[in-house]
């Protein structure tokens, strides 16, 4: 389903939702794995997910409402429920590689979803905005490399 954006306040809802949606999946996952690493990895990684939530949750309150008024005019190619089980692995016992992928994947959504707000925002308090959080998914997807990594060389 596409859905164009009306304005930023939007593109963050989409990311908080994306986050509160991610840390259950990791937290579920966990179930899927008898490797005490990743079991370890997917319960730091559902965490992540509900602080990064909690996190935007916050921004959004701290800037006016104007600024998260700012329209936009771009396109999504998936609601973040869709997209989430799409990625999602069926898999009866996970590895590192496929736990790696699906926090590539769904760190690439956020990553992609601020690029083209981004690019859209021309206002500077918004695009202030946007590029305060795309940073910060940016260390997310790199924390997150950084843990799959050292589980991996275990």
């Amino acid at each position: 389903m596409s859905t164009t954006f009306e304005s930023l306040g939007a593109v963050v809802d989409n990311a908080i939702e994306c986050h509160h949606l991610s840390a259950p999946l990791y937290e579920s996952l966990q179930e899927k794995t008898t490797d005490p690493r990743h079991k370890k990895l997917l319960q730091q990684m559902s965490h992540n997910e509900t602080h990064m939530a909690d996190l935007l949750k916050r921004m959004k309150s701290q800037v006016e409402d104007g600024v998260l008024d700012t329209r936009l005019q771009f396109t999504r190619e998936q609601e973040p429920a869709a997209f989430i089980e799409s990625i999602t692995p069926v898999d009866d016992e996970l590895d590192i590689e496929q736990i790696g992928r699906l926090g590539e994947q769904l760190h690439g959504y956020l990553v992609d979803l601020l690029e083209g707000a981004q690019q859209e925002t021309l206002s500077e308090p918004a695009g202030e905005m946007v590029r305060d959080i795309l940073q910060l998914e940016k260390a997310e997807g790199q924390s997150f490399s950084r843990k799959a990594n050292a589980a991996y060389e275990m």
